[in-house]
């Protein structure tokens, strides 16, 4: 199977088909991607082959799929709908970004996740929904992540990496190895 790439007028992917072949004859669903004037992804569908370009309306019965998006001024996704086409129910996520407090708080039906950030950015503490506590502590190669359960206590792993930022090396609090590895020059 080959896939032809529809572009805009400013190269964005607005569609992606796949063609049939000999060994794969039958038709694929088509994706399809909307954006606003500033260029974010606004709409996505998958639609039946062969359906034309456009932001459905629903109910369509050439849509497969169907999700849609909403932006901050700064371009980061405030809202998700995912549309469940067989109910006519919208599944809603938002995100409510505190750039004072450095904390991301993720509404997804109902269940909340909050996460901070240090003043680089670098993820420093994640509450889940079941109220489960990750921590982060960065260092100069090394991370220690500590998750605090609910009914287990602690658990520690410390992550290390390379020069380049890879990780190298996953090690319990107890120094027991559960991840090595070595990279080449290319990062491989």
């Amino acid at each position: 199977v080959s896939r032809q790439f529809t572009t805009d007028g400013f190269g964005r992917v607005i569609a992606i088909a796949s063609i049939p072949s000999a060994t794969h004859p039958d038709a694929v669903a088509t994706q399809q991607f909307g954006y606003d004037t500033a260029g974010h992804r606004i709409w996505e569908a998958l639609r039946t082959p062969g359906s034309p370009y456009g932001r459905p309306a629903l109910p369509d019965p050439s849509v497969l799929a169907y999700s849609e998006f909403d932006y901050d001024l700064t371009g980061r996704v405030t809202q998700e709908r995912v549309h469940v086409l067989e109910t006519g129910e919208v599944l809603t996520k938002t995100n409510v970004y505190d750039d004072v407090g450095g904390t991301v708080t993720t509404t997804d039906r109902g269940a909340v996740t909050k996460n901070a950030y240090d003043g680089r950015g670098r993820l420093n503490s994640s509450t889940l929904p079941d109220t489960s506590v990750t921590s982060i502590v960065h260092g100069l190669g090394v991370d220690t992540a500590t998750v605090q359960t609910n009914s287990k206590g602690n658990v520690v792993r410390i992550y290390k990496y390379d020069t380049r930022g890879l990780l190298t090396n996953l090690t319990t609090a107890t120094g027991v190895s559960l991840y090595q590895t070595t990279y080449d020059d290319d990062g491989d």
